[in-house]
């Protein structure tokens, strides 16, 4: 998959924005989602 110049500009942010969410939301079901992106977005698991 080719990551365009716009996609590594912005990625910075929304990887930001998602640990944000998985850190402080106070709905624990969001919080499992955002740490779900995260995991698919760096490849790990828990």
């Amino acid at each position: 998959m080719e990551i365009t110049p716009f996609a590594s500009a912005v990625m910075p942010f929304t990887v930001a924005l998602v640990l944000v969410v998985a850190v402080s939301h106070p709905d624990p079901a969001v919080r499992e989602r955002a740490l779900h992106v995260l995991e698919v977005l760096f490849g790990t698991q828990r």
